[in-house]
């Protein structure tokens, strides 16, 4: 499972891939999907798609939080991060989080303003 958290941490562009699935992601391993998909079973809590997305909304969290004043429009962070379609990010942002994507980003902003003063 290592191995497959730093191949998403430090290669972002596979999760721009919104075709990236269980197979590819077996092959970048070279590993096979049986084995990928109880890993991430165990370790994760979720299918392979599931956790992809949740890698994804991660790093929209964060990207968020480093800038919230000039981050783009959660389309483009949509299609930057691979999701295929807004639902998906969407339910996938609050499911992280907790709150939708405009809620965290005023919660963002607001940090960053109790930071500065």
């Amino acid at each position: 499972f290592a191995r497959i958290e730093e191949l998403l941490h430090t290669h972002h562009e596979l999760l721009a891939d919104e075709k990236l699935d269980r197979e590819k992601l077996a092959k970048l391993l070279s590993t096979n999907t049986t084995y990928l998909h109880s890993a991430i079973r165990q370790c994760a809590d979720t299918t392979v798609n599931g956790y992809l997305n949740r890698i994804r909304v991660q790093e929209i969290g964060k990207r968020l939080q480093e800038s919230p004043g000039s981050s783009p429009s959660f389309e483009i962070l949509r299609a930057e991060y691979g999701f295929s379609t807004y639902t998906t990010f969407y339910r996938t942002f609050r499911s992280e989080f907790g709150m939708s994507p405009t809620e965290y980003l005023d919660r963002a902003a607001q940090e960053s303003l109790k930071n500065i003063l």
